[in-house]
C-alpha cells in the first residue's frame, strides 16, 4: 500500500500535479507517517475532509492566477515537515 502511494506520489509530481489525501483513519494516518508518506507529500495536503482539500486547492489555485495576472513569478509550495 505504501510504495503504491508512493509511487502515485512520484508519478503525479513528475506532471506537477499536487497529490492531497483526505479523511484518512487513525490507522492509515500512522501507517502514512511511519511510512515517511506525510513527509514526502507534506502535511499541508492532508485534510480531515474532501471539502477542506477542495477549499484549500481552490485558494491555492486563485493566488497563483493572481501571481501570474501581476506578472510574477510564483514561489515554490513549499513542505510543512
Amino acid at each position: 500500500y505504501l510504495l503504491a502511494c508512493r509511487d502515485l506520489y512520484e508519478d503525479y509530481s513528475s506532471r506537477d500535479v499536487q497529490l492531497c489525501l483526505c479523511n484518512p483513519n487513525i490507522t492509515v494516518m500512522q501507517k502514512l507517517v511511519d511510512g515517511g508518506l506525510v513527509k514526502l507529500i507534506g502535511e499541508k495536503y492532508m485534510f480531515v475532509s474532501t471539502y477542506d482539500a477542495v477549499q484549500a486547492c481552490l485558494h491555492e489555485l486563485e493566488e497563483a492566477e493572481l501571481l501570474e495576472g501581476a506578472d510574477v513569478e510564483a514561489p515554490a509550495v513549499e513542505e510543512a515537515m
